[in-house]
């Protein structure tokens, strides 16, 4: 079994294969067997994220937080993404109802990390 990073060429047969669609710019990897036919795909791609978003205690109510990620959001626009995450603690429901608020939708998912290197 042959695992690599696939050029160009080969990025839409991999994803034919279950018809996922990656936005430019994602490296996809490729597993193929001992006739090169695919049979594993993963791919990595950058996120648009939005994190450390504070407010001083005096200023909050308002619409500080507001405009920050207004202005975040049209900076990512600009740079030629089409969305954005934020991710919440489970915890502090609030920040979630905001987002909510600002017209943010929670996803049906986890994240996970791993150190790699």
């Amino acid at each position: 079994m042959e695992v690599r990073e696939l050029n160009v060429e080969e990025i839409p047969g991999a994803l034919a294969v279950d018809g996922a669609v990656f936005p430019d710019g994602a490296i996809v990897i490729g597993a193929f067997n001992g006739d090169g036919k695919i049979v594993g795909r993963t791919a990595l791609m950058a996120i648009a994220h939005i994190e450390g978003t504070w407010v001083a205690e005096e200023s909050r109510g308002g619409f500080v937080a507001a405009r920050l990620v207004r202005k975040a959001e049209q900076t990512l626009a600009e740079n030629g993404f089409t969305s954005a995450l934020a991710f919440t603690p489970d915890e502090n429901p609030k920040v979630g109802e905001y987002l909510n608020r600002v017209g943010y939708t929670r996803l049906p998912l986890s994240v996970w990390q791993k150190a790699v290197g």
